[in-house]
């Protein structure tokens, strides 16, 4: 039996998410998202594989305000001087795309994207 490991985040993106292909044809979208709390900010590095990454990478920038539902995953490698390092990342199955944008419109608050994804999950 697992354990459960969802996350549930909303943040705007950092900076522009950056689109790969694996060797064996899989895309994958790299990102970073801030997350505003009443007491801090916290940065989550979120990965988005497949068809969604796709279209996270063509509609979203920098700036832009999304929530997203994933996993949270554990790195552990050891550094050049021998000491243990961790790091925590969010492997994304789904994102909505909440408005905010750079290229949002003034008057509606929407973009072509968000005119037909806004209020949907685009799947894994």
């Amino acid at each position: 039996m697992s354990d459960i490991n969802v996350m549930t985040v909303s943040g705007r993106l950092v900076r522009d998410p950056e689109l790969k292909t694996t060797s064996n044809g899989n895309t994958v979208a790299s990102f970073r998202i801030a997350n505003n709390t009443l007491k801090k900010t916290n940065f989550f590095d979120v990965s988005l594989w497949g068809k969604s990454a796709e279209t996270l990478v063509e509609y979203a920038e920098k700036g832009r305000w999304i929530s997203l539902s994933g996993r949270m995953e554990q790195d552990e490698w050891e550094d050049k001087e021998g000491n243990k390092r961790t790091s925590y990342s969010i492997v994304a199955d789904n994102f909505n795309f909440l408005g905010g944008g750079k290229k949002d419109d003034e008057t509606t608050g929407t973009t072509e994207a968000t005119k037909t994804t806004e209020k949907e999950t685009v799947p894994f």
